[in-house]
């Protein structure tokens, strides 16, 4: 499901997600045990002793949250709909709170994901741990989301893609970080540089911004996720070389880089994964439809378990470099739309297995400039494409 409108910008070290408003109608419970006590429904004030069982609070901020006094809507920090009773916001934030002087501590109960109509969300500034529920995902008229400042261990983040009306987010320095290895955020419409705090989730394996309004450069400090395995920043307006320092990534399987104003040569990116790790695990390489200049580094044979090399439609040139015939695990070549010159041989072919045979390849429809093809002894054992009829020889 898209997300209309979403804006984004960076809170202090971290992200701060604003995200349109996402117009819904409220659906009332009708849950036959629901029922009210002031204003207060019974299965939220349920849910929010359930929450308070596991937090210690030892300056008595929650004195007020007791079996006896059912009117939840009246408990500190509470607020409901004056209409409705529904639990509307829910702020434990013991610094805006002079009269505490001690934080909460403990973990968050997955039971709060009962407060279906919850807008506000605010547990900052205490010393929560653990996991952050994944069924707050569920709180799907939640606007504004507030974890900063405490000791959770984030593993990962999907609840969030389920906040379709968050309008504010902030998760800055929550701590232990460095665990989580999975981080998507595709096409949430994020905004501006990279975020900065990114640097700091060594353990990432995947990380994927694409599709947003990211834009600068790409910092040099990523190349500091070492464990990196796959990098999509694909559709952005990031500007600026490739870093230098990406010749790093030693355990890079996937790059994805496309449709950005990246410029610059790819020579030295090129170079550095192959010293970094000879037997190179690079396998998708997708740097089309940007502003690359320069020629393909004869090196680039030596990435022999390259699947997928997208260059299309760049400002590169020179001579396509013999070595690609060495890429026996090549299957979807694009180096369209560019100013290549000199002639491609059997030795450009030498070793290409996956990309001739036993199908029709379809590559070659693209290849709008070609004066003769002869296609013999290669395996081809698909019947003859439709399209080879209307194929014109220059």
């Amino acid at each position: 499901m898209a997300i209309p409108s979403i804006q984004s910008a960076i809170l202090l070290s971290f992200l701060v997600l604003f995200l349109g408003p996402y117009l819904q109608t409220a659906k009332l419970c009708s849950c036959s045990d629901d029922h009210k006590v002031g204003n207060c429904h019974s299965i939220e004030r349920l849910a929010l002793l359930d929450f308070k069982k596991g937090v210690e609070d030892p300056s008595n901020m929650l004195s007020s949250w007791r079996l006896d006094n059912e009117d939840c809507c009246k408990w500190h920090g509470v607020g409901c709909n004056n209409v409705t009773g529904y639990v509307k916001e829910l702020d434990l934030n013991t610094i805006k709170d002079l009269e505490q002087t001690t934080r909460l501590r403990g973990g968050i109960s997955p039971a709060l994901a009962q407060l279906k109509h919850l807008k506000y969300l605010d547990l900052s500034e205490n010393y929560f741990e653990g996991r952050i529920p994944q069924q707050l995902g569920n709180l799907s008229h939640l606007h504004h989301l507030d974890l900063s400042n405490n000791r959770f261990s984030i593993q990962e983040l999907q609840f969030l893609y389920h906040l379709t009306s968050l309008e504010y987010l902030d998760l800055v320095a929550i701590l232990n970080f460095t665990t989580l290895q999975s981080l998507d955020l595709s096409a949430t419409e994020i905004q501006g540089p990279i975020p900065k705090a990114i640097e700091q989730m060594t353990s990432l394996k995947t990380l994927r911004l694409g599709v947003n309004d990211l834009t600068g450069p790409i910092p040099d400090v990523l190349a500091n996720l070492t464990s990196l395995q796959c990098l999509d920043l694909e559709h952005n307006h990031l500007e600026g070389p490739i870093p230098l320092s990406f010749g790093a990534f030693c355990k890079l399987k996937e790059l994805y880089l496309s449709r950005n104003n990246i410029s610059g040569e790819i020579t030295e990116f090129v170079n550095g994964i192959y010293l970094c790790r000879p037997n190179s695990l690079l396998e998708i390489f997708n740097l089309g439809h940007t502003k690359l200049t320069g020629y393909i580094p004869y090196s680039l044979g030596n990435l022999k378990s390259l699947r997928i090399l997208h260059l299309q439609e760049t400002s590169m040139n020179g001579a396509i470099p013999k070595s690609l015939g060495q890429l026996s695990e090549l299957e979807f070549p694009d180096l369209s739309l560019n100013a290549w010159d000199g002639e491609l041989t059997e030795d450009h072919f030498a070793n290409l297995a996956n990309l001739i045979g036993p199908l029709f390849p379809s590559w070659l429809r693209n290849l709008n400039q070609l004066g003769i093809i002869v296609l013999e002894n290669i395996g081809i054992s698909d019947k003859i494409p439709n399209w080879l009829a209307s194929f014109h020889l220059n």
